[in-house]
């Protein structure tokens, strides 16, 4: 799995345009099942970098508590 950089343009009539990148980490596939659940739901993020004998990098993601009444 790798992370990839995305720039993105958005065009407004000719007038000009915002550009803005985007860091995206594909879900594998194997993986969809697990993740179908959460689709469009709002998440706490947190990231951690493990002390040097342990490389790599952890992302934590927490579904964030609704505030409004089910």
């Amino acid at each position: 799995m790798r992370l990839r950089r995305c720039v993105l343009k958005q065009h407004y009539r000719k007038k000009g345009f915002y550009e803005y990148e985007q860091i995206v980490m594909p879900i594998p596939r194997k993986f969809h099942d697990l993740v179908k659940p959460y689709l469009n739901k709002d998440f706490e993020v947190s990231v951690q970098v493990p002390p040097p004998p342990d490389e790599g990098l952890m992302v934590i993601l927490k579904p964030k508590k609704s505030s409004k009444p089910p």
